[in-house]
């Protein structure tokens, strides 16, 4: 398999349904389907503004709305693990 570099883009803002930034809470910046932190994750410096720094069992939940019951969607995620030693496992998202 050979390497292939991918240049990052932002992605288009048209048929965004949510958008978490993570910036200390679990708030939708693009509408209205804001998240809960379970379990008290710490938030530290990320890639651009703040990261939520989850361990084991802490999570955002978002309830069930309509508009986010899609057959097809994409994701897209900066992720960091920080340490994978011992079976704990540190995420920045």
């Amino acid at each position: 398999m050979t390497a292939e570099l991918i240049t990052p883009m932002a992605p288009d803002a048209a048929g965004l349904l949510a958008r978490y930034r993570l910036d200390g809470d679990a708030k939708d910046s693009a509408g209205s389907h804001d998240g809960t932190l379970v379990n008290t994750p710490a938030f530290v410096d990320g890639k651009d503004g703040q990261a939520m720094n989850v361990i084991l069992d802490q999570y955002v939940t978002v309830p069930y709305s309509a508009d986010l019951s899609l057959n097809s969607f994409t994701v897209a995620a900066w992720v960091n693990v920080s340490d994978i030693a011992g079976g704990t496992r540190g995420h920045r998202v």
